[in-house]
């Protein structure tokens, strides 16, 4: 079976803090357009050094969203090159009644895994919307 994913990286071919090609991104639009995300810039790092046999990846950036009455989260995964997770953070909170918020968002996975692919995708705040 054959998969769509990107050419996956080696996080080690990167220096520390080095810039990581914006290909690895994959966006949902209807998800994007569904939660009122009007602008999605971000920029992906390699982070400095190990963290418990982890490598990371920095996504920081900045999201503009319509202003709504429920809290968002921005879902940010990582993936291999089979179409497996390896990494997931949920930490960025599109908070009601805002419609701008910075993105700075470490995301682990272990070292031993290329990355294909990062999907940066909105979705409802399960904790606060109940």
């Amino acid at each position: 079976m054959q998969n769509n994913l990107p050419m996956p990286i080696n996080i080690f071919d990167f220096k520390e803090d080095a810039a990581l090609p914006d290909r690895l991104v994959v966006r949902d639009e209807a998800a994007e357009k569904e939660f009122g995300i009007k602008v999605l810039v971000y920029h992906l790092t390699r982070v400095a050094g190990l963290k418990d046999g982890f490598a990371g990846i920095n996504v920081f950036g900045n999201v503009i969203y319509e202003k709504r009455l429920e809290n968002k989260l921005l879902f940010i995964i990582a993936y291999n090159e089979d179409g497996e997770v390896i990494g997931f953070e949920s930490e960025t909170t599109l908070k009601a009644g805002t419609d701008e918020r910075e993105i700075d968002a470490d995301l682990y996975f272990p070292a031993s895994e290329r990355v294909a692919k990062i999907l940066i995708r909105p979705a409802l705040d399960p904790e606060i919307n109940r």
